[in-house]
């Protein structure tokens, strides 16, 4: 039975709906014609994102009851004809296919967005067969990778819980965070059975009611708490190197997708899995749960976390032939790190692995993005958007006025050091327009700018009429490497209109 559970998802991949508007008196192959005719507009694939999202998550199951018995190949069609408050008015199916009747039978209470007019066919197509089973695997990822930005956008809003398990080599930590939006209180529970709670952001308490009454902790407890939230937002809010799709699992009412990250040479994989509750009909998955190696301070550590909502990954291509939609853009050239996707994926950087996405500040509305190097005081950097407009025709102008100003100096500077120009000028990528600048603080005597104390890159265009800006700064005096990453990331810059 299991395999025949594998078999029977490969229907979305090959039939997706069709739709058309009924027609009264018809026979259902030419209801089925006319869907067929006209399942290309426009309207018929906008409306099929929505079938789709009801219908896929409960359809295997569905057949499973719908085809027993009837052996490895099982093809037919259902017609589904949808009012026009998106309640189904009818189901079509042929007269002998008593499966294909069964399945519209449970289906017939689906409800939807209003169609674009009454009466909208929406054809359902299922086709069962050994021969498709090498698409198992893309059809997974498809579905799973349209229900994680789906569920992310929406359950990143509502209250976070947060399950963590950190294993070093002297001993296991394990706590409980959970969190409100919009900056609402947060609590920790340690496995020790001591609770936390801060309403303010900055103040922890030893409280066991929220931050209502308690007292503040000392300063080692804090940064300690500080630490475990860090970990969270970094998995949440961070994007993972590449993650491939591996495998689904079920378990009694639970199934999951598994992906796995697919870059590393040797050691443990990280894995990101997404689950749901199979009788949530109308939930696409919702739970995530990441466990890999970390490097948390000086040391290396296994985490584990299971999430209540989903978080960020980069899947890349399931198979050389087809990309997941979760893929961003440019996800075949996410090498050595990962890709990081921003600006609804119109914005893609590859970050190396040793940088971790910052979480996000509520009032800061100019920051798109922020990254730190796991070093300490390595390198940093961000992806800002302007507020005040900038036209391509002006970033001439603005890179002479940064160029300027930038080469006064900085009062942290050592007073026998001057800025040196590595380049500033305006440069085509993509064909679009970018103010490509970079400097060092070069030391009195010194030739070689890798011994300088810093090395600045900055990229800058104009984007939807507004300033948009990268930029990455490294520490050389730590870690002359940085350098060659920081030139990595910039050069992967792609940016799409």
């Amino acid at each position: 039975m299991k395999s025949r559970n594998i078999l029977i998802a490969v229907f979305l991949l090959l039939s997706l709906p069709i739709w058309s508007e009924a027609k009264e008196g018809t026979s259902f192959s030419e209801k089925l014609a006319e869907a067929t005719r006209l399942g290309d507009t426009n309207e018929g694939k906008a409306y099929d994102k929505e079938f789709s999202k009801v219908v896929a998550p409960q359809l295997g199951d569905i057949l499973n009851q719908c085809t027993k018995g009837l052996g490895p190949r099982v093809k037919f069609d259902v017609v589904f004809v949808f009012a026009a408050d998106g309640n189904v008015q009818d189901v079509v199916t042929p007269e002998d296919q008593p499966a294909a009747k069964c399945v519209g039978d449970k289906l017939r209470n689906l409800h939807l967005v209003a169609p674009p007019r009454p009466g909208w066919l929406v054809r359902l197509g299922i086709d069962i067969s050994p021969d498709n089973a090498s698409k198992v695997h893309e059809l997974d990822a498809k579905f799973s990778g349209d229900s994680l930005k789906y569920s992310r956008d929406f359950y990143s809003k509502v209250h976070l819980v947060a399950i963590a398990s950190i294993e070093f080599p002297s001993g296991a930590v394990d706590f409980k965070y959970d969190r409100y939006p919009n900056n609402g209180p947060e609590r920790i529970q340690s496995g020790e059975g001591v609770d936390f709670a801060r309403k303010d952001g900055k103040t922890w308490l030893q409280s066991d009611d929220w931050g209502e009454t308690g007292k503040p902790v000392d300063a080692q407890t804090a940064k300690r708490l500080n630490n475990w939230v860090g970990l969270i937002d970094s998995r949440l809010n961070g994007e993972s190197a590449a993650m491939k799709f591996s495998k689904k699992e079920s378990d009694g009412d639970r199934e999951e997708l598994v992906y796995e990250e697919s870059n590393k040479k040797s050691g443990p994989h990280a894995q990101f899995s997404f689950g749901r509750f199979k009788n949530s009909t109308n939930d696409p998955y919702l739970l995530s749960h990441y466990s890999g190696m970390m490097h948390l301070g000086q040391q290396d550590a296994k985490v584990d976390i299971k999430f209540s909502h989903l978080v960020s990954v980069n899947i890349v291509d399931t198979d050389q032939k087809s990309a997941s939609p979760a893929s961003s853009p440019s996800a075949e050239k996410s090498a050595p790190g990962g890709g990081v996707s921003l600006l609804d994926g119109k914005l893609t950087l590859d970050v190396p692995p040793d940088f971790v996405r910052e979480p996000e500040d509520a009032k800061d509305q100019k920051t798109v993005a922020k990254f730190a190097h796991k070093g300490e005081g390595g390198a940093w950097g961000g992806v800002l958007r302007g507020t005040h407009g900038l036209t391509p025709d002006k970033l001439d102008g603005y890179l002479k006025m940064r160029v300027t100003e930038y080469s006064k100096g900085f009062n942290w500077l050592p007073k026998d050091a001057h800025i040196q120009w590595l380049k500033k000028e305006l440069v085509t990528i993509d064909g679009r327009k970018w103010a490509d600048w970079r400097f060092v603080p070069m030391l009195k005597g010194k030739k070689d700018y890798r011994n300088s104390p810093v090395y600045s890159r900055f990229l800058t265009t104009s984007y939807k009429g507004q300033l948009l800006e990268i930029t990455f700064t490294s520490n050389l005096n730590t870690d002359s490497q940085l350098k060659d990453e920081i030139d990595h990331i910039m050069d992967s810059v792609h940016l799409e209109e």
